[in-house]
């Protein structure tokens, strides 16, 4: 599962995210935010897999019941969630909130990432 998965496959991610891109200065090998990448399935791949999973979390978020909607998606929160609540003695609602908070902001800040829309990523995977 690659929930809140490292942004690996883009290091310029969380730099370009933070507004330091142009102190990235490294040469990649496959540069996901330039404009003229165009990208094999292959080197996509996890880019698509990301984007599908935040574009599941948004969905979820925006639901009348946006819990339940989540563990509905991922099934793994419904697990952490117990054992966060057994063994930290923590209130439900309180860790389903931080969770709900936690994934929207995720989400949000995928979608800014550039690279999204320079790969056309969205319209691939659709």
């Amino acid at each position: 599962m690659r929930l809140l998965h490292v942004m690996s496959i883009a290091e310029t991610g969380p730099i370009e995210l933070a507004g330091l891109s142009r102190y990235d200065q490294n040469g990649y090998l496959n540069d996901l935010v330039s404009p003229t990448f165009a990208g094999s399935d292959n080197q996509l791949h996890d880019l698509r897999a990301m984007n599908w999973q935040a574009h599941r979390i948004r969905e979820a978020v925006s639901r009348a019941n946006p819990w339940e909607a989540l563990v509905s998606e991922f099934i793994e929160l419904k697990k952490v969630e117990l054992d966060l609540c057994r063994n930290r003695k923590v209130q439900p609602a309180e860790l389903q909130s931080k969770f709900l908070h936690l994934y929207s902001q995720y989400a949000a800040e995928w979608g800014a990432f550039s690279a999204c829309r320079h790969c056309d990523v969205c319209k691939r995977i659709a």
